[in-house]
């Protein structure tokens, strides 16, 4: 199967631009561009280190096999 490029079927590139605008990266980035503070990294920082504790020590040790 040959691959279609942009020049040969123009119809979907007007049809992605009329339904994810000119740059769907700004929408991407739009929704979630709010800065992390210091005290949500550090907060997720402790809970993904009491996870890896807590099933180190109490989750039951499965070997590969």
């Amino acid at each position: 199967m040959a691959a279609i490029a942009a020049e040969q079927r123009p119809d979907l590139v007007e049809q992605a631009t009329g339904e994810l605008g000119a740059d769907p990266f700004e929408q991407i980035a739009a929704a979630g561009a709010t800065s992390a503070s210091g005290l949500t990294l550090g907060m997720r920082a402790t809970v993904m280190a009491l996870t890896r504790v807590f099933r180190r020590f109490f989750v039951p040790y499965q070997a590969a096999s």
